[in-house]
């Protein structure tokens, strides 16, 4: 089963994986996370996320730039304003669970990563876009490359067994200009219902 959501505001994110020790805090098994896709490798985030990396990441401060849109608020401060990320969670069946978590069965346990890298790996290569402008043109193109950070859990919020990994993908993907550019979501959206089963 795959859900999606927006990650809207960096600091309360942070705040809620840390309170909650739900996606990470400092005393997380670090083989719990793992960065992955094209756009992480061409940071060189390699191995387990650490804190530092994904709360800049999540706050659109990607290598020298910083995304996002510049806002006034009522008593004429600048801010950044950035959408952080989407959270695609993937829950693997009740049987699977068992297996994995219960019988500790390894192999179970790797099928299902493997299933969710094959799919990011779909949604990378089809549905990561951005929009550009172009002699005062704006339009959509393909980007193939995505930043993502894994975080794989054995228990729902009950403390049930539950395998589930939350593939949190940063609003931040290269462009044709080789610039970073936040991503054009509405595709992955839009194609929920075919990323569930693949």
């Amino acid at each position: 089963m795959l859900s999606v959501s927006n990650v809207s505001e960096a600091s309360k994110a942070l705040s809620y994986y840390k309170l909650d020790n739900y996606y990470s805090n400092d005393e997380q098994a670090l083989e719990d996370t793992e960065w992955y896709g094209k756009g992480a490798d061409n940071l060189n985030l390699i191995g387990s996320v650490e804190s530092d990396d994904f709360a800049n990441l999540l706050n659109g401060k990607v290598g020298d730039q910083q995304l996002g849109r510049i806002r006034i608020d009522e008593d004429g401060n600048r801010y950044i304003e950035h959408r952080s990320a989407i959270d695609l969670t993937f829950s693997a069946p009740k049987s699977v669970s068992i297996m994995a978590e219960v019988y500790q069965n390894k192999d179970v346990l790797n099928a299902h990563i493997d299933a969710v890298k094959s799919t990011l790996d779909t949604i990378e290569k089809d549905y990561a876009k951005t929009r550009i402008s172009s002699d005062g043109n704006r339009s959509v193109e393909d980007t193939e490359n995505l930043i993502v950070a894994l975080f794989n859990h054995n228990t729902s919020r009950a403390l049930d067994p539950q395998t589930h990994t939350h593939a949190v993908i940063m609003n931040m993907t290269k462009n044709s200009k080789d610039k970073w550019s936040t991503i054009s979501n509405e595709s992955i959206y839009d194609a929920k219902a075919l990323l569930g089963p693949i």
